[in-house]
């Protein structure tokens, strides 16, 4: 699951939610090329709730509605994107974007010092990313989607202005899809 039933009653399946996202992310970022890459990041950007200790929590929390501590789940995202990204060193900034989703873009080098902790002890993110793939098996597949081609990879201020772009396309379709599933009878708007 990725969200409670909330007043409706409805539990959003998690899939449901990592593809509307992934979908609107892509909308948002067309307009500047980064259409591929911005609907993989907003695919993934939950992958970490995929981990049974989330899901208890997220079960745990939903007759009552009073928030539950739960693990963070951006990390196993950020680590999957990085990995796809390996052979793009340009992009692997851009798992940032799936590391900060609620609380802000990371630096590029708190970023890096997170990841390699992550592959040093990724137990719990291996979970989540199992438990996913038993759902959306997309996700351990295909290529990393390639920059916009006018991006200029050694110029640092042009990648962490699309950082920022998709950023802002994956946080606000994230949004969006949530709203979308809280509030019935709407539907979350691309551009």
């Amino acid at each position: 699951m990725a969200h409670s039933p909330g007043r409706r009653g409805v539990w959003q399946w998690y899939e449901d939610h990592a593809r509307g996202t992934g979908e609107l992310a892509r909308g948002f970022a067309e307009v500047w090329g980064g259409g591929e890459l911005a609907c993989r990041l907003g695919r993934d950007h939950d992958t970490g709730k995929g981990a049974c200790a989330w899901q208890d929590g997220l079960i745990e929390e939903a007759p009552t509605g009073r928030k539950v501590r739960r693990p963070p789940h951006h990390d196993a995202g950020a680590f999957l994107f990085a990995q796809a990204a390996r052979r793009h060193p340009v992009l692997t900034p851009f798992a940032g974007v799936i590391e900060g989703h609620h609380t802000g873009l990371p630096a590029w080098s708190e970023l890096k010092v997170r990841l390699k902790a992550l592959m040093r002890d990724s137990a719990e993110v291996d979970e989540a990313i199992s438990q996913v793939a038993g759902v959306m098996p997309e996700i351990l597949y295909g290529t990393c989607p390639a920059a916009p081609n006018w991006l200029a990879p050694h110029d640092r201020t042009s990648v962490e202005m699309l950082v920022r772009m998709t950023y802002s396309a994956v946080v606000d379709a994230d949004r969006l899809d949530t709203a979308a599933h809280f509030r019935p009878g709407t539907h979350p708007r691309g551009p």
